[in-house]
């Protein structure tokens, strides 16, 4: 499957879908409301790197009066983030950009930097930390959101995901890693399997319907396979990821990486 496939089926798995990725509203509030709880305000600048639908920083641009920008290499994830930030009053506010995250210029920097669950090898927790933190302003924040394993996969479920078990660390040593990359962690808050459930039936859900009612489409086998026959390997790392959101603040260290 070419990349524009790829990016046009993630786009129909989430079409009901307020975040994608397993985060429910009461969470999505919770996490507004610690930003909130920063000197984040007019004149604060917000980057969403990977922004997907931008739901997150649509929610804490209206909150907190700050501007924002968000970032994706997917024209169809950008065209939902245009149509959500078209019907909120803070639109003038938002800049969204059609754009490799991975090759954006660090400076200007920002005061608070957004990277939920990107949508490629971010390289693990650390590297994922590190990377961020060098977008961040002294004195700033960052809001992370990426997987960990909630147990120990066996050699035959890693087999069956294609994946290894370095792909991910164990849930109990993610704010450890965070914490030795530099960041100071100020909140966190791990995915339930009753996330992962309402995520999964979602984004199912939305393959299926897609593929019965456009056949025919390019995309529709794809569809059918992974909510069909396939939907057995999302069963199982659904089973076994945890997901961790966590907001933190970098060290001198860090901020300037």
């Amino acid at each position: 499957m070419i990349e524009t496939e790829r990016q046009r089926l993630s786009a129909v798995a989430h079409v009901t879908s307020l975040m994608w990725g397993p985060i429910d509203e009461a969470t999505l509030d919770d996490m507004v409301e610690q930003v909130a709880s920063l000197e984040i305000g007019p004149g604060s600048r917000v980057l969403d790197l990977g922004c997907g639908p931008a739901e997150l920083l649509r929610r804490i641009v209206e909150r907190t009066g700050a501007s924002g920008v968000g970032v994706d290499a997917s024209p169809f994830a950008l065209d939902e983030a245009r149509a959500r930030t078209a019907r909120s009053s803070v639109g003038d506010r938002i800049e969204l950009r059609l754009a490799d995250a991975q090759q954006m210029d660090r400076r200007p920097a920002h005061d608070l930097v957004l990277c939920i669950g990107p949508g490629w090898d971010a390289g693990g927790w650390s590297e994922l930390t590190g990377w961020t933190a060098g977008f961040v302003a002294a004195g700033g924040h960052l809001l992370l959101g990426q997987g960990s394993w909630r147990r120990v996969p066996t050699v035959g479920e890693l087999r069956m995901l294609g994946m290894e078990l370095g792909d991910y660390p164990p849930t109990d040593a993610v704010e450890a890693i965070v914490a030795r990359a530099g960041v100071e962690v100020l909140w966190s808050h791990r995915a339930s399997r009753e996330d992962w459930d309402a995520y999964g039936e979602r984004y199912r859900g939305a393959m299926l319907k897609f593929a019965r009612s456009s056949p025919d489409d390019p995309i529709a086998a794809a569809a059918r396979d992974r909510s069909g026959e396939g939907w057995r390997t999302y069963e199982l790392l659904h089973a076994l990821l945890d997901f961790v959101l966590l907001l933190g603040k970098p060290g001198a260290v860090a901020s300037r990486s």
